[in-house]
């Protein structure tokens, strides 16, 4: 989501949704995770 706050800020919200089975959820937590926060950190260079 991306909401305008004024001409120069905007509010991001970074979501994932994902069905995945006990095994694959443990494997990919850490992976997902890091890559939404690296998303976030850089967001400002877009």
């Amino acid at each position: 989501n991306l909401n305008a706050i004024d001409a120069d800020n905007t509010e991001v919200q970074l979501a994932f949704e994902g069905d995945f089975n006990p095994m694959m959820a443990m494997m990919i937590k850490g992976p997902i995770t890091k890559f939404i926060e690296t998303l976030a950190q850089n967001m400002g260079k877009l």
